[in-house]
């Protein structure tokens, strides 16, 4: 049954056998997926090309910004409620009656909303929701079938599946929506892993709606839901993914696989944070001292990161991060010298828990005499924010002012290795100010309007 049962579903979905001539004429149409990847045994099902004039008058290979919508009205983390509605009337029909249901599931999407954004979003929910990541196969080296049919009817796919059931179902809702192979730095990937963007290992999805692009993970997003990667920019998709045909980066300057190589490891969830990465960031840098780099302002979130030594041990010393509307500002003093890893975390007042945003690769020297301040409870509770240098020179016998912002405290003092107090003087608009020795075993501790003691807000 199986070679026929193959056949049959190539025939219904005018899908070409992989190695075919016509399936060779599909890889190398610009509106189609450039190649046939393979992800640890995956063998590629290209979606076949629509030979519609205008869908390849559409795809081609540019970008056009100025027509963008705003990708974060998109991006909030929850499933869209008519995308579960949609699952609980039509996924019981795709294993009884399977053009039914597909059928149906498109017809639903495409008239649940007039805006092409909206029915992508509830596309890429259905299937996020549906489909659950072949982690076995992966991991085996047998990988089932991945055409679209095969995999709604099961509820497991790996990237080809995912990308080709969106391809096809979105072109059935008409949707100008094609399948992309290429290299992406998914399981196993790392600032200090070796990486070859040559080798094709995953596939995804690029949306055009007037012209402009937008690129779509549904892989990424299943299993634990996000829209980390749902509607990046080419711009934005281009640090985790590096398509085979260099067209398909919809950029207007075309990268290379050195120049991939050399950026840093940025997360979907950063994008909901940070349109733009700052060009002087790469994948690996030297740090021979106390050093610091910015990254774009932004209010209403927190951040935290911990260092990951080649052993996998992570520590939280030696980092401060403080954020504003002007700058985020990332202060590094690592305490180890050699290879690690900074992993950064950001977490908004509306979210739960933080979120994985990026990483980058530190070569470190030891710094000794720079101590940087430890962050408690309180500094979150209280909303504040350092206004001096946070580094303490151990090296300097001279004293240092502190000051820190403290909207919701009534006074505060320092603790000097918990044996002598210091008064913090205070403005009128809540800033703490002391003249403290640069020695380890300091604290401030402030008394909050919300709470009926004294709380810990930094340590050194």
């Amino acid at each position: 049954m199986g070679e026929s049962f193959d056949r049959f579903l190539r025939d219904t979905l005018n899908i070409p056998e992989y190695g075919s001539e016509r399936a060779r004429q599909s890889e190398s149409t610009p509106i189609e997926s450039p190649d046939a990847s393979r992800e640890n045994g995956d063998q590629a099902h290209p979606v076949a090309a629509d030979s519609d004039e205008k869908r390849a008058a559409d795809f081609s290979l540019s970008d056009n910004p100025e027509n963008r919508a705003d990708n974060l009205r998109f991006r909030n983390g929850v499933p869209d409620p008519r995308a579960v509605d949609a699952l609980g009337r039509y996924s019981p029909l795709f294993q009884s009656d399977m053009d039914e249901g597909i059928e149906g599931l498109a017809e639903y999407l495409r008239t649940a909303d007039d805006d092409p954004m909206v029915q992508a979003r509830l596309l890429h929910d259905v299937l996020a929701l549906h489909l659950s990541y072949d982690y076995r196969g992966f991991r085996s080296g047998n990988v089932p079938t991945q055409n679209p049919i095969s995999v709604l009817r099961r509820g497991t796919a790996v990237c080809q599946g995912y990308a080709d059931s969106f391809s096809y179902i979105g072109r059935k809702m008409g949707l100008n929506v094609i399948t992309v192979s290429g290299y992406a730095r998914g399981i196993g990937s790392g600032s200090f892993a070796r990486e070859d963007p040559s080798e094709s290992n995953h596939a995804w999805n690029v949306l055009t709606v007037k012209g402009s692009r937008y690129i779509i993970d549904v892989t990424w997003d299943s299993d634990d839901y996000s829209t980390d990667y749902l509607f990046l920019y080419p711009e934005q998709a281009i640090y985790s993914r590096l398509p085979s045909r260099p067209g398909y980066q919809f950029l207007a300057e075309k990268i290379s696989t050195s120049e991939f190589t050399n950026l840093p490891f940025i997360r979907g969830a950063y994008f909901d944070i940070y349109s733009t990465v700052p060009s002087n960031l790469g994948r690996v840098m030297q740090l021979r001292d106390y050093s610091s780099f910015a990254l774009p302002g932004v209010s209403d979130y927190g951040f935290s990161a911990h260092w990951v030594d080649s052993a996998g041990v992570r520590s939280r010393n030696g980092i401060f991060i403080e954020a504003d509307s002007e700058e985020t500002r990332v202060y590094l003093a690592p305490e180890s010298e050699g290879e690690q890893t900074l992993q950064i975390f950001a977490k908004s007042g509306t979210t739960p828990e933080s979120r994985f945003i990026m990483e980058l690769g530190i070569i470190a020297a030891r710094v000794e005499h720079i101590l940087l301040p430890e962050l408690y409870s309180g500094y979150y509770e209280g909303s504040a924010r350092l206004l001096s240098d946070p580094a303490m020179d151990m090296r300097s016998d001279e004293r240092k002012t502190l000051r820190i912002h403290i909207p919701g405290a009534e006074d505060a003092f320092v603790s000097l290795q918990g044996s002598r107090r210091i008064t913090m003087s205070r403005s009128d608009n809540h800033v703490f100010s002391a003249d403290i020795p640069c020695a380890p075993g300091i604290q401030i501790f402030a008394k909050l309007e919300s709470a009926s003691r004294y709380t810990g807000i930094i340590g050194y």
